[in-house]
């Protein structure tokens, strides 16, 4: 925990998202109990992952960053069944907190996605809402965005990674019909 990916992660990453990829996610949120307090994934303090990784767990927030990532292994693209996945930067609703000094009602959570929705919008700077039925991963520390306003340790932030099957893209109602 609290590291980057690294080579001794990648086979149980690639079985969990495999797994996740043929998941249902209305039977994640019900396991999970329909929500999940992010403070438990976000707080070292807590240890969540110690006793309980790989658990149902429900995200919902504001998706920043969606980001497709290619699947180069063979067997690796064989076990997910696709050549790719995602990796949603979602900044997770949380109670106000004060993280560093600063007061906020937000936090990332990177969360590896085997697929999006159709028509999801994609790229550096997206602001989607969205809900995350996944499995709690690991404490994971990843290179940090210049924009994001976040505890940093040389240029890198401490958080969940979450995987899942996909998203529930919640996009804001359309115009009344006349």
């Amino acid at each position: 925990d609290d590291r980057r990916l690294e080579p001794a992660d990648a086979p149980a990453f690639w079985a969990v998202l495999a797994a996740a990829a043929v998941a249902r996610p209305a039977a994640i949120v019900r396991a999970a109990g329909g929500g999940t307090d992010v403070l438990d994934l976000i707080d070292p303090a807590r240890r969540w992952f110690a006793p309980r990784r790989g658990d149902p767990v429900v995200i919902d927030g504001v998706a920043r960053r969606a980001t497709r990532l290619a699947i180069d292994d063979p067997a690796c693209r064989s076990a997910v069944g696709r050549d790719h996945y995602w990796e949603v930067e979602v900044f997770a609703d949380t109670p106000i907190i004060k993280v560093n000094d600063r007061i906020q009602d937000r936090y990332p959570i990177v969360c590896c996605v085997a697929m999006l929705p159709a028509g999801m919008p994609t790229g550096e700077s997206i602001s989607e809402r969205v809900r995350v039925p996944g499995f709690g991963f690991k404490r994971y520390r990843y290179p940090l965005a210049a924009a994001t306003a976040a505890p940093v340790k040389a240029n890198r932030i401490s958080t969940a990674l979450v995987i899942s099957p996909t998203l529930e893209w919640r996009r804001p109602p359309g115009p009344a019909a006349a």
